[in-house]
């Protein structure tokens, strides 16, 4: 599981805010690509019924661009960058996360549907990289974990990064991602 420090340094100009994952879990520091259309300006949000209680309905807006995790083989021309809050409908009490925005809040979280900031480069204290983690190092789409991070021999046409640093005690490396 890839796990970000709170330390970070990218420039919002560097951040997409345009796009939803597609599917009901996704782990901040993920890498994501576009699927389907992209963004369609003319048609950026559509509505889902949530409930029909009481002869009330309750619509819920959603955006259209969607993004996954990104699989293995995915390189610098699929990838588009990584999330940066978590994807989660409920909290670890199993509580629907969509009428507690406090909750949400606290946990870094969205909802399926809602919009999450894609960073496509800055720096990450990062941990949970597979393999050897050693300075100089690329970083790739991990083969065994969806959006997760592998580390592999540098290559800057191909590679989404690269490590700065060795592992910290907590096992944390310092990684410069480049995905454009």
């Amino acid at each position: 599981m890839i796990r970000l420090k709170p330390f970070r340094a990218d420039d919002e100009h560097d951040v997409i805010n345009l796009f939803a994952l597609s599917g009901t879990t996704g782990d901040e520091g993920n890498f994501v690509k576009i699927i389907g259309s992209g963004a369609l300006l003319d048609d950026l949000w559509r509505d889902i019924n949530l409930t029909t209680e009481a002869n009330i309905v309750s619509q819920y807006r959603v955006l259209k661009p969607s993004i996954i995790l990104a699989a293995s083989g995915d390189n610098k021309g699929d990838v588009l960058g990584i999330i940066r809050k978590n994807v989660r409908t409920v909290d670890y009490l199993g509580r629907n996360l969509l009428y507690d925005d406090t909750r949400k809040t606290e946990m870094n979280a969205v909802l399926s549907g809602e919009a999450n900031p894609v960073v496509t480069k800055g720096l990450f204290l990062v941990s949970g990289i597979e393999g050897l983690v050693e300075p100089g190092k690329g970083v790739g789409v991990s083969n065994t974990v969806a959006g997760g991070w592998k580390s592999e021999t540098y290559d800057g046409a191909t590679s989404l990064g690269i490590v700065l640093s060795t592992l910290d005690g907590d096992g944390y490396a310092l990684v410069k991602i480049d995905c454009n």
